[in-house]
């Protein structure tokens, strides 16, 4: 927080002390960009800190290219309301800024604005919110091996992965037959059990510590602090930091299946294993995740919302804890009765930032004055978790099952965080066993390490397990261990990526339109997708789903030369090959810059062979071909469609210095409006009828949508038009303009002309469904109307001017 205070305080003043010298064209538009860039960056660390308490983190990062599918979003929609005005107001004050008149000061030499203008950009890059991130979204892209990595000349100071990452099958005492018990409670830190921090808030739970082995040392480190990165942690002790391979779980079929797991151990001990969880099974690939090492039953949100008494019982981010640890109880009493071990997992949701949602059953139960909803969504916590562990420990099964406590990861910015920080942030890890004394282990370690003491807490002989160590003993923890550990966590990035075992020599490549899939020799992964292709293998595969940028945007960061099969919707695919219609599923499979390539609807199934993809890997190259497709991805990136075709046009129905801008869409993916000086008007559905006033602004006079079943207007446009001229000719309508546009469709299979005839225009008599359509004319100049329409799903974009007129088409 000071670094972004002093950096504002240094924007401020170069800004103030630029505003008070002469500024030429490129100084004003330098300190405008600079001014709204310096505003969104501070917005954005704000908004980040808000659901992190860290700025922005591997957190952000992650869920970013994850995406938010079965997230409580709605508890931030004061915050999303709060970004957009604040966004908003950074591009106004922008605006200002560029706008504003020098001060009344003597002018300043050139060089010296020249200093200050130059420094407000490089203010911009040293903001935290880009400091502070700039290497991990760096890694993020480009993996371990990057320029930011060149750069910075600390290759040298990586520790090889493979010296630490220990990966062998756990030798055990004698055959397991001990059950496991593990309940994550969501960021349910140790730091909430400090009583002078929070006296009182933890009672129950804390009479049953005394039973318990307790590790008090816990750690947050790199890949670990979000619920997705803690279960990945303490189950396959690997932190989940994201590469350039994808991560958007929607899309892949297993999650880090060349990774062991504690379930990928236990199965093969014939163990049955079991997930219950609040939350929705989609947000950040959970239920792949468990599905993918091992899990018999996977429950979340979906499959237990039907077992509600009272189906609106749950809250924006899932079920309450009082309906699923009794689930769960009931759960562990089914397996308990079953000649089988099993492991049991569940995750609560109870304890979420930034309020959390205290259970029903907890009505009443309030902690100090009550005014805190997050204290009292914990002090209800402490009761829940401390009778479901009761009931358990006191069952006959407990005598054979190791039964754990853990925080999934350090609480996040909520309304009890400024107390937190104030403490010693751990997690909370506690095993309760049959046959150990309680004790408490200080040892720094991580949620890594929780791998290794759920094993030896089943009786296994093992001191390692991929990147966790065994923390009853003292020093063995990487964070003790390795220098700069959460550095040396982030440059193993190409390290995880090969665990994610995507298929690297292309065998078979299918694209299913019907199942909206890719293909791969044995691997089955969802579409839109983007398949990089290096000699035949494949590099890696992203995916659309809730990401940070769409496909098209990935294929524009591409070199000329990098081949690739992205399958997605014709409208996009299009941009690379125009011979593709608008609609439907489409593939396209080469290079920009290449001339031989396939690009074809897919109706059915599409299999490309090896040969096929050799073949678009080689063959002739030419410029041209790629500074068109790269010009109409640009234009698919700004306008939504693929194709853009110009013309220059002078009309007289506008006077001179009058501007309208107009864009009309032939289909409901994309916007049309209406802007002037003054004014910006988004259209709906069907025709607009606007009549341009002396001022300078357009009148919306009528709306006419012929899908809309049962729409019968009850005046045309050329009765309106003959009213207007009829009753108000003294005051100059008989000589205006009007502009009529079409957004979406302008028809739906209804004849135009009832609607239509009468007006000086002729082009309307050809319009079919969604096809864009603009026209300008004048009721008493049928010789200077202006029509432009489009190809169906096309859009048209003008520019009227007194003195100069701009038309583009896009489709």
């Amino acid at each position: 927080m000071l670094a972004l205070l002093l950096c504002a305080a240094a924007f401020v003043t170069a800004l103030w002390r630029l505003d008070r010298g002469t500024r030429t064209l490129w100084i004003r538009l330098t300190a405008s960009v600079s001014t709204f860039v310096f505003l969104l960056l501070s917005i954005s660390w704000f908004i980040a800190n808000a659901f992190t308490g860290e700025g922005v983190n591997g957190a952000v990062f992650y869920h970013l290219r994850t995406g938010f599918g079965g997230a409580g979003l709605r508890e931030y929609a004061t915050l999303i309301s709060a970004f957009v005005f604040a966004t908003t107001c950074a591009a106004a004050l922008a605006v200002l800024v560029y706008r504003r008149k020098p001060g009344k000061q003597p002018e300043r030499l050139s060089w010296q604005n020249g200093i200050l203008a130059v420094a407000l950009p490089v203010l911009c890059f040293i903001h935290p919110t880009v400091n502070a991130t700039l290497r991990d979204f760096n890694y993020a892209l480009y993996g371990s091996e990057s320029l930011m990595d060149s750069a910075l000349g600390n290759e040298e100071a990586a520790e090889p992965f493979e010296s630490h990452y220990i990966q062998q099958e756990p030798e055990w005492q004698s055959p397991p037959r001990r059950n496991l018990v593990v309940i994550y409670a969501e960021s349910l830190e140790q730091t909430y059990f400090d009583e002078k921090l929070f006296p009182g808030l933890i009672t129950e739970l804390r009479e049953l510590q005394d039973r318990a082995v307790t590790f008090s040392n816990i750690r947050s480190v790199e890949g670990t602090g979000f619920t997705i990165a803690g279960l990945v942690a303490s189950q396959c002790g690997l932190p989940l930091i994201t590469t350039g391979h994808p991560n958007s779980m929607r899309g892949m079929d297993r999650f880090l299946a060349g990774a062991t797991c504690i379930g990928d151990v236990l199965k093969t001990q014939e163990y049955t294993l079991h997930y219950l969880g609040g939350a929705d099974l989609s947000f950040a690939g959970k239920g792949s995740f468990f599905e993918t090492h091992g899990f018999d039953s996977v429950m979340g949100r979906q499959e237990l919302e039907p077992l509600l008494d009272d189906p609106s019982y749950v809250s924006t981010w899932g079920l309450y804890d009082d309906f699923l640890l009794e689930q769960f109880l009931g759960r562990f009493e089914q397996l308990s009765e079953e000649d089988q071990p099993f492991g049991l997992f569940g995750l609560t949701m109870d304890t979420h930032h930034p309020s959390g949602h205290r259970s029903r059953s907890c009505e009443g139960l309030e902690y100090a004055d009550g005014r805190n909803r997050m204290l009292n969504a914990v002090h209800c916590a402490d009761h829940l978790l401390a009778t479901t562990l009761k009931a358990i420990l006191a069952s006959p099964a407990a005598d054979n099952t190791l039964v754990v406590l853990a925080s999934d990861h350090l609480a996040l910015k909520n309304d009890a965080y400024d107390l937190l920080t104030q403490g010693k942030r751990r997690n909370l890890l506690w095993l309760f066993t049959p046959d150990s004394e309680p004790k408490t282990y200080r040892q720094p370690g991580t949620t890594m390490d929780t791998s290794v003491a759920l094993l030896r807490g089943l009786g296994a002989d093992v001191e390692a397990f991929a990147l966790g160590r065994n923390i009853s003993q003292p020093k063995t923890s990487l964070f003790a261990t390795l220098p700069e550990v959460n550095s040396q966590l982030r440059r193993w990035r190409g390290d995880y990526a090969k665990l994610w075992d995507l298929p690297e020599q292309i065998e078979a490549l299918s694209l299913n339109s019907q199942k909206r899939t890719v293909e791969i020799n044995d691997r089955q992964f969802q579409a839109p997708a983007l398949i990089a292709l290096n000699d035949g293998k494949m590099e890696s595969i992203r995916f659309e789903f809730d990401s940070r940028q769409n496909l098209y945007q990935y294929v524009q960061e591409m070199t000329p030369d990098a081949t690739f099969v992205w399958f997605d919707e014709c409208s996009k695919v299009r941009a690379l090959e125009l011979k593709l219609p608008v609609a439907g599923l489409c593939y396209f499979a080469g290079r920009t810059n290449g001339r031989r390539v396939l690009a074809e609807v897919v109706t059915d199934t599409e299999a490309l062979n090896a040969g096929d993809l050799r073949s678009v890997s080689g063959g002739f190259t030419t410029e041209d071909q790629n500074n068109e497709r790269r010009q109409r991805l640009a234009t698919l990136a700004e306008y939504g469609v693929a194709d853009l075709r110009q013309s220059s046009i002078q009309t007289s129905l506008l006077s001179v210095g009058a501007k309208l801008s107009v864009r009309s869409s032939g289909g409901p993916k994309s916007r049309s409006l209406l802007e002037t000086a003054s004014q910006k008007d988004i259209m709906e559905r069907g025709i607009q009828l606007f009549a341009l006033t002396d001022s300078g602004t357009a009148e919306l006079i009528a709306h006419y949508d012929l899908c809309q079943k049962n729409s019968s207007p009850s005046k045309t446009p050329g009765e309106i038009l003959q009213s207007r001229i009829t009753d108000n000719e003294s005051t100059g309508h008989r000589g205006a303009t009007y502009l009529l546009v079409a957004h979406d469709s302008p028809t739906c299979g209804a004849p135009l002309e009832p609607l239509l005839e009468g007006l000086p225009l002729t082009e309307w008599k050809d319009l079919g469904f969604r096809q864009p359509y603009i026209a300008l004319f004048s009721p008493n100049r049928r010789s200077a109307s202006i029509e432009l329409s489009g190809d169906r799903y096309s859009q048209l974009r003008v520019t009227f001017s007194g003195t100069e007129l701009v038309a583009a088409a896009h489709q």
